[in-house]
């Protein structure tokens, strides 16, 4: 096996020796997953490309996006009240 096939193979390996919540939180895993679902919903909302040709005016679409998508996440949270 070459050196770099053994650094290849070293994750899945590690990960199968490891626990799995350790795993999670050495590789961060969960944060990268809640980051996927991030871009999921905005991609579901806004679309997969941007539509206007001027670069001021793609960063302007994506805040637009952005807003949007925290306001319908604000919108389904519900109010909590510590007890």
């Amino acid at each position: 096996m070459t050196p770099g096939g053994m650094l290849y193979n070293a994750g899945p390996i590690r990960k199968k020796i490891m626990l799995k919540t350790k795993w999670q939180k050495e590789t961060s895993y969960n944060n990268k997953s809640l980051i996927e679902i991030t871009m999921m919903r905005y991609k579901k909302l806004v679309g997969e490309k941007l539509f206007n040709r001027k670069f001021i005016n793609q960063k302007i679409e994506s805040a637009l996006g952005s807003l949007m998508l925290n306001r319908m996440l604000d919108l389904g949270k519900p109010i909590s009240v510590r007890v």
